[in-house]
């Protein structure tokens, strides 16, 4: 394990402007890599930490860390001896982190300068907001717009509800992927959760479990820009990825339901009574057999012998799971 410390840091216990780790999980992303620094180091909130996690990157991924650890106090490099999968981490660099908020961040994507200082200002109006985020649009490999993400599509504020049992059902039959991934959380409240677990989509699971925790913000501005790769909506190759076992096997179908059973496990803990425990558990067998149910239908028409290998993009898609989703409920 190789890490790189600045001798000054960031201050954790600022009153006014509390502190934002930011944790950038990445693998070989050299292409992309300063441009996605760049947009977080010209974030404009006065108090963040960016805390990258190296994957064992085989490219200059790690020189050119070393060049931004050099010129910036705020970021933090570790590297990992050996790859240990994309889902081990994103949970690295939240572990990593030391601030009250949190958000995650890949070494490819573009933010605008306001995106978190817009988000912990309204997650500072309200101490039960657990997660604010705002619109995306999508950008190709030389970062041109692709397509805005659909108005109300992944639309989710559950601001005004204080009930869990509310705000899981509105997530459960509002959401349309994992987007809202892409926002400020605050770090107590994911250290609640396990996370990222190693199911299908674990990025719609967190957020499915975190709305029976607190309450989600939505800011309506484009500030964040989502580099669609050449991966995207390819349900093969990401199974071939994160679960050849049950590919090769012909088991895909059992991940629908390991993913239905886990949710449901994760949200009854944060239900205090017998009977909210039993709503909440029809709530996520309903909310994912109806809303959910073409991951079903795609798990069980994919054939081991249909992966198609990439081998020129192996970077570390931070919620790549979330990519192979919103396509697939339209086909």
């Amino acid at each position: 394990m190789t890490q790189s410390e600045n001798p000054v840091a960031p201050s954790a216990s600022n009153a006014v402007s509390p502190l934002v780790s930011i944790g950038v999980a990445v693998y070989n992303e050299a292409r992309h890599l300063a441009e996605a620094l760049d947009s977080l180091r010209a974030q404009d909130y006065p108090n963040i930490e960016i805390v990258i996690s190296d994957n064992a990157s085989t490219d200059a991924t790690p020189q050119i860390c070393a060049e931004y650890v050099a010129m910036d106090p705020r970021i933090r490099y570790h590297r990992k001896d050996t790859n240990t999968g994309s889902f081990d981490n994103f949970n690295r660099v939240l572990d990593l982190a030391r601030g009250e908020f949190f958000m995650w961040a890949s070494g490819h994507d573009v933010r605008q300068p306001s995106q978190v200082s817009k988000c912990v200002e309204v997650m500072l109006e309200d101490s039960g907001i657990v997660l604010c985020y705002t619109q995306m649009i999508w950008i190709d490999g030389e970062g041109r717009p692709l397509e805005p993400l659909e108005k109300g599509q992944d639309y989710i504020d559950t601001r005004g509800l204080e009930l869990s049992l509310l705000r899981i059902n509105v997530v459960l039959w509002g959401l349309r992927g994992g987007q809202p991934s892409y926002g400020v959380f605050r770090r107590q409240a994911l250290k609640k959760t396990p996370a990222y677990t190693h199911i299908v989509s674990p990025d719609m699971a967190l957020l499915i479990e975190l709305a029976a925790i607190g309450k989600f913000a939505y800011v309506s501005d484009p500030l964040l820009y989502v580099r669609r790769g050449e991966t995207y909506d390819n349900w093969p190759f990401y199974l071939g990825r994160h679960f050849p076992e049950e590919l090769h096997g012909g088991k895909t179908e059992r991940l629908y339901w390991r993913m239905m059973r886990e949710v449901a496990m994760r949200v009854v803990r944060h239900i205090h009574t017998v009977p909210g425990k039993v709503l909440a558990i029809f709530s996520v067998v309903v909310g994912m057999w109806v809303n959910f149910r073409w991951m079903l239908t795609a798990l069980r028409s994919i054939k081991a012998n249909s992966v198609v290998a990439h081998p020129q993009e192996h970077f570390e898609v931070v919620y790549e799971q979330s990519d192979v989703r919103s396509d697939a409920k339209r086909a």
